[in-house]
């Protein structure tokens, strides 16, 4: 099949075009009451904001001039790629972000009544009255910055103690149930006791004893070549 021969959508409907070089020569457009499904790559998600820009284009652009519905089934709505991309074809963002109507489906259910049931009804009272909420975040003034970070060089000059599990981002041991030529756990336990315990109740061969580690400490800590604790720890560890 030529390219000549493939099917188009006719020209003479309004369309919402994808305004990609070479592409919209094999493909114009998206007429009033298509369905598509896109699947790919991640840069898929780039293109569902790009329609979401493009559809408020007016009409002598490549747009609907109309506001969007966004169903989100994936949690893939980036609000700054979106304003972004209305920055790039001269939109105002906040007015861009204000008619794209945003709702999010957790279940294939919900996704389903969504479009079957309630899309319809979105559409024709223009819901949500608001797209988002605004909430006000106090700043904090210079001088508050400063002193929050004066005690805090304060509190790790004068603290002998090591900074807490929470922020070391601490593993306990655990004890793992085994078979012979298997490399998966049965069980993994909390402690020896219940690990021999379990393996008597149920099945195992040995127990397999994994050491916790400071996952902070260890992959992420920017000064962990300083720290006496780190320094401790991975020389534990390497050794």
């Amino acid at each position: 099949m030529s390219q000549n021969t493939l099917v188009k959508t006719p020209l003479s409907q309004q369309l919402l075009s994808l305004n990609m070089r070479n592409v919209n020569q094999l493909f114009p457009g998206f007429a009033i009451g298509d369905f598509a499904a896109i699947y790919g790559a991640t840069s898929v998600l780039s293109l569902t904001s790009l329609l979401c820009v493009g559809a408020q284009l007016p009409a002598q652009l490549g747009g609907l001039g109309s506001n969007v519905v966004f169903v989100d089934g994936g949690n893939t709505f980036r609000l700054y790629q979106v304003a972004r991309l209305a920055r790039l074809q001269q939109l105002d963002p906040k007015h861009t972000l204000e008619r794209i109507y945003i709702s999010r489906a957790f279940t294939a259910y919900q996704m389903t009544a969504l479009i079957l049931k309630k899309l319809r009804e979105t559409v024709k009272h223009d819901y949500p009255p608001i797209p988002y909420k605004e909430l006000e975040i106090p700043l904090w003034s210079f001088s508050n910055q400063e002193d929050y970070v004066k005690k805090q060089i304060e509190y790790h000059l004068t603290c002998p103690m090591i900074c807490p599990n929470h922020y070391r981002w601490k593993k306990s041991d655990t004890w793992a149930v085994k078979k012979k030529g298997k490399q998966r756990a049965e069980r993994v336990l909390e402690s020896e006791a219940e690990a021999k315990k379990w393996m008597k109740e149920n099945r195992g061969d040995f127990i397999e004893h994994r050491k916790g580690e400071c996952v902070r400490c260890e992959h992420y800590c920017k000064v962990r070549t300083v720290c006496e604790f780190s320094s401790c720890f991975l020389g534990d560890k390497n050794g």
